[in-house]
């Protein structure tokens, strides 16, 4: 009896261990960043220029986020769907002490002609008031912020989901007030 109990309490234990783990990554899987407040106006100092008549959506990145194949493939789904053209913006924050090796291919997967803009220390991030990987941004052609924030429904999380539709309807010109949602990433500054 003794020898089966001490079997026994190393199998309960580990799976108590792998329940506990479970549960934490499920919670941090639907817990949204940390975000700080967006410019609701194209801010001033940025080494990003907004093109002129057309809306501007920009996606703020960094390479080694694991959740952001997400947000690409949905991006990738709404931008099907619309008929406005509009100024895609990959926005990569690529320290160079950080030694990150990442390809266009990698951030752009099946984009269609974004422009791709390096923020090495992350600094136009920040004066949009961007702080989380993944983040969407869309501005209209006037410089006026439309739509804030991600566009999944959690962490690497795939389908539909109700920002993704806010989106949709903000680039279809439905939707008269700033949208914003929570963001599902990781932090853009350590």
């Amino acid at each position: 009896m003794q020898r089966n109990l001490t079997r026994l309490v190393p199998v309960v234990v580990w799976i108590v261990l792998i329940g506990i783990g479970m549960v934490k990554v499920g919670g941090w899987i639907g817990t949204p960043g940390r975000s700080g407040p967006v410019r609701d106006h194209w801010p001033l100092g940025t080494t990003l220029v907004q093109r002129s008549g057309r809306p501007t959506l920009i996606l703020f990145a960094h390479p080694m986020c694991p959740c952001l194949k997400a947000t690409r493939t949905e991006l990738e789904r709404v931008l099907l769907e619309i008929p406005t053209p509009l100024d895609l913006v990959i926005e990569v924050f690529s320290p160079a002490e950080g030694g990150f090796t990442w390809s266009p291919e990698t951030l752009c997967g099946s984009l269609k002609h974004p422009r791709l803009i390096l923020d090495p220390d992350g600094s136009d991030a920040l004066r949009f008031g961007v702080r989380i990987s993944g983040h969407v941004l869309l501005y209209g052609e006037e410089g006026g912020l439309i739509f804030s924030g991600g566009i999944t429904s959690g962490r690497g999380e795939v389908g539909p989901n109700p920002a993704m539709d806010a989106l949709r309807c903000c680039l279809l010109g439905k939707s008269n007030a700033v949208t914003v949602w929570p963001v599902f990433g990781c932090p853009i500054h350590p």
